[in-house]
Protein backbone atom coordinates (compact mmCIF):
# COMPACT_ATOMS: atom_id res chain seq x y z
CA UNK A 1 0.00 0.00 0.00
CA UNK A 2 2.80 2.42 0.90
CA UNK A 3 4.55 1.82 -2.43
CA UNK A 4 1.25 2.48 -4.16
CA UNK A 5 1.04 5.87 -2.45
CA UNK A 6 4.54 6.72 -3.63
CA UNK A 7 3.56 5.65 -7.15
CA UNK A 8 0.52 7.93 -7.06
CA UNK A 9 2.62 10.85 -5.81
CA UNK A 10 5.18 10.30 -8.57
CA UNK A 11 2.44 10.12 -11.19
CA UNK A 12 0.99 13.41 -9.91
CA UNK A 13 4.27 15.38 -9.73
CA UNK A 14 7.47 13.49 -10.43
CA UNK A 15 9.76 16.52 -10.24
CA UNK A 16 8.55 17.66 -6.81
CA UNK A 17 8.90 14.13 -5.47
CA UNK A 18 12.43 13.97 -6.92
CA UNK A 19 13.26 17.20 -5.08
CA UNK A 20 11.95 15.73 -1.82
CA UNK A 21 13.89 12.48 -2.23
CA UNK A 22 17.01 14.40 -3.25
CA UNK A 23 16.88 16.48 -0.07
CA UNK A 24 16.42 13.33 2.01
CA UNK A 25 19.38 11.63 0.34
CA UNK A 26 21.56 14.65 0.98
CA UNK A 27 20.67 14.33 4.66
CA UNK A 28 20.78 10.52 5.06
CA UNK A 29 23.14 9.30 2.32
CA UNK A 30 22.67 7.71 -1.10
CA UNK A 31 22.24 4.20 0.35
CA UNK A 32 18.77 5.12 1.58
CA UNK A 33 16.16 2.46 0.62
CA UNK A 34 14.15 5.22 -1.06
CA UNK A 35 16.69 5.26 -3.90
CA UNK A 36 15.62 1.87 -5.27
CA UNK A 37 11.93 2.80 -5.07
CA UNK A 38 12.42 6.19 -6.70
CA UNK A 39 14.54 4.76 -9.51
CA UNK A 40 11.89 2.17 -10.28
CA UNK A 41 9.14 4.81 -10.28
CA UNK A 42 11.12 6.98 -12.70
CA UNK A 43 11.65 3.95 -14.92
CA UNK A 44 8.08 2.68 -14.93
CA UNK A 45 5.95 5.82 -15.02
CA UNK A 46 4.90 7.21 -18.41
CA UNK A 47 6.14 10.70 -17.50
CA UNK A 48 7.54 13.12 -20.05
CA UNK A 49 11.18 12.98 -21.06
CA UNK A 50 11.81 16.40 -19.49
CA UNK A 51 10.37 15.29 -16.15
CA UNK A 52 12.40 12.08 -16.18
CA UNK A 53 15.57 13.96 -17.07
CA UNK A 54 15.02 16.42 -14.20
CA UNK A 55 14.33 13.61 -11.72
CA UNK A 56 17.44 11.74 -12.83
CA UNK A 57 19.62 14.85 -12.60
CA UNK A 58 18.27 15.64 -9.12
CA UNK A 59 19.12 12.17 -7.82
CA UNK A 60 22.55 12.31 -9.45
CA UNK A 61 23.11 15.66 -7.74
CA UNK A 62 22.20 13.98 -4.43
CA UNK A 63 25.08 11.54 -4.89
CA UNK A 64 23.61 8.25 -6.10
CA UNK A 65 26.07 5.74 -7.59
CA UNK A 66 27.12 5.31 -11.21
CA UNK A 67 24.93 2.22 -11.74
CA UNK A 68 21.87 4.15 -10.56
CA UNK A 69 22.73 7.10 -12.80
CA UNK A 70 23.01 4.76 -15.79
CA UNK A 71 19.60 3.26 -15.05
CA UNK A 72 18.08 6.75 -14.78
CA UNK A 73 19.63 7.67 -18.14
CA UNK A 74 18.22 4.46 -19.62
CA UNK A 75 14.74 5.44 -18.40
CA UNK A 76 15.14 8.84 -20.05
CA UNK A 77 16.33 7.32 -23.34
CA UNK A 78 13.41 4.86 -23.27
CA UNK A 79 10.72 7.52 -22.95
CA UNK A 80 12.44 9.54 -25.69
CA UNK A 81 12.24 6.73 -28.24
CA UNK A 82 8.94 5.24 -27.01
CA UNK A 83 6.80 8.26 -26.13
CA UNK A 84 3.56 7.71 -24.26
CA UNK A 85 0.20 8.08 -26.06
CA UNK A 86 -1.31 11.53 -26.38
CA UNK A 87 -3.35 12.38 -23.23
CA UNK A 88 -7.01 11.61 -23.77
CA UNK A 89 -6.40 8.89 -26.35
CA UNK A 90 -8.09 5.55 -25.75
CA UNK A 91 -5.82 2.99 -24.14
CA UNK A 92 -6.12 -0.72 -24.72
CA UNK A 93 -7.53 -2.51 -21.68
CA UNK A 94 -6.42 -5.96 -20.60
CA UNK A 95 -8.88 -8.61 -21.75
CA UNK A 96 -8.85 -11.92 -19.91
CA UNK A 97 -10.07 -14.93 -21.88
CA UNK A 98 -12.16 -17.66 -20.34
CA UNK A 99 -10.01 -19.56 -17.81
CA UNK A 100 -9.01 -23.07 -18.90
CA UNK A 101 -10.37 -26.01 -16.91
CA UNK A 102 -8.22 -27.19 -14.05
CA UNK A 103 -7.53 -30.75 -12.90
CA UNK A 104 -8.04 -32.32 -9.48
CA UNK A 105 -4.31 -32.99 -9.06
CA UNK A 106 -3.43 -29.38 -9.93
CA UNK A 107 -6.13 -28.06 -7.59
CA UNK A 108 -4.94 -30.27 -4.74
CA UNK A 109 -1.34 -29.11 -4.87
CA UNK A 110 -2.14 -25.46 -5.51
CA UNK A 111 -4.40 -25.51 -2.43
CA UNK A 112 -1.56 -27.00 -0.41
CA UNK A 113 0.78 -24.35 -1.79
CA UNK A 114 -1.60 -21.54 -0.85
CA UNK A 115 -2.84 -22.76 2.53
CA UNK A 116 -0.35 -25.30 3.90
CA UNK A 117 2.22 -24.91 6.65
CA UNK A 118 5.87 -24.27 5.82
CA UNK A 119 6.61 -27.94 5.13
CA UNK A 120 3.44 -28.38 3.07
CA UNK A 121 4.19 -25.29 0.98
CA UNK A 122 7.67 -26.47 0.07
CA UNK A 123 6.44 -29.99 -0.73
CA UNK A 124 3.74 -28.50 -2.97
CA UNK A 125 6.35 -26.30 -4.63
CA UNK A 126 8.44 -29.38 -5.49
CA UNK A 127 5.44 -31.18 -7.00
CA UNK A 128 4.39 -28.10 -9.01
CA UNK A 129 7.99 -27.74 -10.22
CA UNK A 130 7.80 -31.31 -11.51
CA UNK A 131 4.51 -30.63 -13.29
CA UNK A 132 5.94 -27.55 -15.04
CA UNK A 133 9.14 -29.37 -16.00
CA UNK A 134 7.47 -32.54 -17.29
CA UNK A 135 8.42 -33.19 -20.92
CA UNK A 136 6.89 -35.26 -22.35
CA UNK A 137 4.01 -35.10 -21.66
CA UNK A 138 3.56 -31.30 -21.53
CA UNK A 139 2.28 -29.63 -18.34
CA UNK A 140 -1.47 -29.83 -17.64
CA UNK A 141 -3.33 -27.24 -19.77
CA UNK A 142 -4.59 -25.17 -16.82
CA UNK A 143 -1.42 -25.34 -14.72
CA UNK A 144 0.02 -21.97 -15.76
CA UNK A 145 -3.25 -20.05 -15.42
CA UNK A 146 -4.20 -21.41 -12.01
CA UNK A 147 -0.68 -21.20 -10.61
CA UNK A 148 -0.58 -17.51 -11.55
CA UNK A 149 -4.00 -17.00 -9.94
CA UNK A 150 -2.86 -18.81 -6.78
CA UNK A 151 0.42 -16.93 -6.46
CA UNK A 152 -1.39 -13.62 -7.00
CA UNK A 153 -3.43 -14.30 -3.87
CA UNK A 154 -0.70 -15.47 -1.46
CA UNK A 155 0.10 -13.31 1.61
CA UNK A 156 2.22 -10.21 0.96
CA UNK A 157 5.28 -11.67 2.73
CA UNK A 158 5.42 -14.49 0.12
CA UNK A 159 4.26 -12.62 -2.94
CA UNK A 160 7.51 -11.31 -4.43
CA UNK A 161 9.36 -14.63 -4.10
CA UNK A 162 6.47 -16.75 -5.37
CA UNK A 163 5.76 -14.49 -8.35
CA UNK A 164 9.44 -14.64 -9.36
CA UNK A 165 9.25 -18.44 -9.07
CA UNK A 166 6.21 -18.83 -11.32
CA UNK A 167 7.51 -16.31 -13.90
CA UNK A 168 10.71 -18.33 -14.29
CA UNK A 169 8.57 -21.39 -15.07
CA UNK A 170 6.50 -19.39 -17.58
CA UNK A 171 9.64 -18.08 -19.26
CA UNK A 172 10.94 -21.63 -19.58
CA UNK A 173 7.64 -22.71 -21.15
CA UNK A 174 7.94 -19.87 -23.68
CA UNK A 175 11.29 -21.26 -24.80
CA UNK A 176 10.15 -24.88 -24.84
CA UNK A 177 7.04 -23.99 -26.85
CA UNK A 178 9.01 -21.81 -29.33
CA UNK A 179 7.34 -18.57 -28.28
CA UNK A 180 3.82 -19.94 -27.85
CA UNK A 181 2.61 -18.31 -24.63
CA UNK A 182 0.98 -20.52 -22.00
CA UNK A 183 -2.53 -19.37 -21.06
CA UNK A 184 -2.30 -16.83 -18.23
CA UNK A 185 -4.32 -13.78 -17.21
CA UNK A 186 -3.13 -10.63 -19.04
CA UNK A 187 -4.77 -8.39 -16.45
CA UNK A 188 -2.79 -10.10 -13.68
CA UNK A 189 0.48 -9.67 -15.59
CA UNK A 190 -0.36 -5.99 -16.14
CA UNK A 191 -1.10 -5.51 -12.46
CA UNK A 192 2.21 -7.13 -11.52
CA UNK A 193 4.06 -4.83 -13.90
CA UNK A 194 2.27 -1.82 -12.42
CA UNK A 195 3.17 -2.69 -8.81
CA UNK A 196 6.38 -0.97 -7.67
CA UNK A 197 9.25 -3.22 -6.57
CA UNK A 198 7.30 -6.42 -7.13
CA UNK A 199 9.22 -7.86 -10.11
CA UNK A 200 12.95 -8.14 -10.58
CA UNK A 201 14.61 -7.45 -13.96
CA UNK A 202 14.18 -11.03 -15.19
CA UNK A 203 10.55 -11.20 -14.06
CA UNK A 204 9.82 -7.89 -15.79
CA UNK A 205 11.21 -9.16 -19.11
CA UNK A 206 9.23 -12.40 -18.87
CA UNK A 207 5.99 -10.60 -17.97
CA UNK A 208 6.47 -8.18 -20.88
CA UNK A 209 7.12 -11.02 -23.32
CA UNK A 210 4.05 -12.93 -22.13
CA UNK A 211 1.92 -9.80 -22.60
CA UNK A 212 3.47 -9.19 -26.02
CA UNK A 213 2.51 -12.73 -27.04
CA UNK A 214 -0.99 -12.62 -25.54
CA UNK A 215 -2.09 -8.99 -26.07
CA UNK A 216 0.63 -6.97 -27.83
CA UNK A 217 -1.48 -3.80 -27.85
CA UNK A 218 -1.06 -3.61 -24.06
CA UNK A 219 2.71 -3.39 -24.40
CA UNK A 220 2.64 -1.13 -27.46
CA UNK A 221 0.29 1.40 -25.87
CA UNK A 222 1.02 1.25 -22.16
CA UNK A 223 4.55 0.03 -21.47
CA UNK A 224 6.65 0.19 -24.63
CA UNK A 225 9.11 2.46 -22.79
CA UNK A 226 9.53 -0.28 -20.19
CA UNK A 227 10.30 -2.80 -22.91
CA UNK A 228 13.03 -0.44 -24.13
CA UNK A 229 14.55 0.13 -20.69
CA UNK A 230 14.39 -3.61 -19.96
CA UNK A 231 16.36 -4.22 -23.17
CA UNK A 232 18.84 -1.33 -22.87
CA UNK A 233 21.69 -3.25 -21.25
CA UNK A 234 25.38 -3.58 -22.06
CA UNK A 235 25.58 -6.93 -23.85
CA UNK A 236 28.37 -8.35 -26.04
CA UNK A 237 26.41 -8.96 -29.27
CA UNK A 238 22.97 -8.81 -30.85
CA UNK A 239 22.86 -12.58 -30.40
CA UNK A 240 22.94 -12.10 -26.63
CA UNK A 241 20.20 -9.47 -26.93
CA UNK A 242 18.12 -11.91 -28.97
CA UNK A 243 18.48 -14.52 -26.24
CA UNK A 244 17.41 -12.06 -23.56
CA UNK A 245 14.65 -10.01 -25.23
CA UNK A 246 14.34 -11.40 -28.76
CA UNK A 247 11.02 -13.12 -28.04
CA UNK A 248 9.51 -9.91 -26.67
CA UNK A 249 10.51 -7.83 -29.70
CA UNK A 250 9.70 -10.54 -32.23
CA UNK A 251 6.11 -10.49 -30.95
CA UNK A 252 5.95 -6.67 -31.16
CA UNK A 253 7.45 -6.61 -34.67
CA UNK A 254 4.85 -9.16 -35.76
CA UNK A 255 2.03 -7.11 -34.22
CA UNK A 256 3.06 -3.59 -35.29
CA UNK A 257 6.31 -3.29 -37.26
CA UNK A 258 5.77 0.45 -37.87
CA UNK A 259 6.01 1.20 -34.14
CA UNK A 260 9.30 -0.70 -33.86
CA UNK A 261 10.68 1.03 -36.97
CA UNK A 262 9.83 4.44 -35.50
CA UNK A 263 11.41 3.46 -32.19
CA UNK A 264 14.70 2.42 -33.83
CA UNK A 265 14.66 5.53 -36.02
CA UNK A 266 14.28 7.79 -32.98
CA UNK A 267 17.10 6.02 -31.17
CA UNK A 268 19.51 6.53 -34.07
CA UNK A 269 18.30 10.02 -35.05
CA UNK A 270 18.57 11.28 -31.46
CA UNK A 271 22.20 10.16 -31.35
CA UNK A 272 21.96 7.52 -28.63
CA UNK A 273 24.67 5.52 -30.37
CA UNK A 274 25.24 1.83 -30.86
CA UNK A 275 23.23 -0.61 -28.77
CA UNK A 276 23.08 -4.32 -29.33
CA UNK A 277 19.34 -4.49 -28.70
CA UNK A 278 18.81 -1.93 -31.48
CA UNK A 279 20.87 -4.14 -33.78
CA UNK A 280 18.63 -7.02 -32.73
CA UNK A 281 15.51 -4.99 -33.64
CA UNK A 282 16.92 -4.18 -37.06
CA UNK A 283 17.55 -7.87 -37.66
CA UNK A 284 13.96 -8.69 -36.65
CA UNK A 285 12.59 -5.99 -38.96
CA UNK A 286 14.73 -7.33 -41.81
CA UNK A 287 13.50 -10.84 -41.12
CA UNK A 288 9.89 -9.63 -41.14
CA UNK A 289 10.44 -7.72 -44.38
CA UNK A 290 11.68 -10.88 -46.09
CA UNK A 291 8.72 -12.86 -44.82
CA UNK A 292 6.10 -10.25 -45.78
CA UNK A 293 6.43 -8.88 -49.33
CA UNK A 294 5.34 -5.27 -49.60
CA UNK A 295 5.99 -4.52 -45.94
CA UNK A 296 8.77 -2.03 -46.68
CA UNK A 297 6.51 0.03 -48.96
CA UNK A 298 3.72 -0.09 -46.37
CA UNK A 299 6.08 1.13 -43.66
CA UNK A 300 7.35 3.95 -45.89
CA UNK A 301 3.78 5.11 -46.51
CA UNK A 302 3.10 5.21 -42.74
CA UNK A 303 5.83 7.81 -42.12
CA UNK A 304 3.80 11.00 -41.74
CA UNK A 305 5.36 14.02 -40.00
CA UNK A 306 4.03 14.63 -36.49
CA UNK A 307 5.19 15.80 -33.07
CA UNK A 308 6.59 12.33 -32.36
CA UNK A 309 8.01 11.93 -35.90
CA UNK A 310 10.11 15.01 -36.63
CA UNK A 311 11.91 15.29 -40.00
CA UNK A 312 15.21 13.83 -38.75
CA UNK A 313 13.42 10.72 -37.49
CA UNK A 314 11.56 10.26 -40.79
CA UNK A 315 14.82 10.68 -42.72
CA UNK A 316 16.46 8.00 -40.57
CA UNK A 317 13.47 5.69 -41.06
CA UNK A 318 13.73 6.05 -44.84
CA UNK A 319 17.44 5.23 -44.67
CA UNK A 320 16.66 2.07 -42.72
CA UNK A 321 13.92 1.11 -45.17
CA UNK A 322 16.28 1.65 -48.10
CA UNK A 323 18.63 -0.87 -46.47
CA UNK A 324 15.75 -3.33 -46.06
CA UNK A 325 14.82 -2.85 -49.74
CA UNK A 326 18.29 -4.08 -50.73
CA UNK A 327 17.93 -7.39 -48.95
CA UNK A 328 17.77 -10.44 -51.22
CA UNK A 329 14.38 -12.21 -51.52
CA UNK A 330 13.87 -15.21 -49.26
CA UNK A 331 14.85 -18.55 -50.67
CA UNK A 332 11.93 -20.80 -51.64
CA UNK A 333 11.35 -23.75 -49.36
CA UNK A 334 12.93 -27.04 -50.50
Amino acid sequence: MVRGLWRDCAAHDLMTLADFVGLRLEATGADDPLVALMVELIDRLPASADHKRYAGQRLAQAGVGAAVVERLQSAWRAIQVAPVPVPGSALHAAQDPEPPPSEPRVDEWLTAFAEGDEHGIELARVVIDEMFEASPPPPPPGLAWWTVATVDAVPPRRRRRDIAWVLIHLGTLLRKQHGCAPPVSPSTLMRWLDTPQLLDATGTRIALELLARLQPALVLQRCLHRAVSASDEALPTAYHAALMVGGLWRALVAAEPSVVLQLVSRWLAFGFGAAVFVECLLQLLAERGLQQPGLVDTLAASLVPSASLPPEVIDMAHQLLDNLHQLPPPEPPP
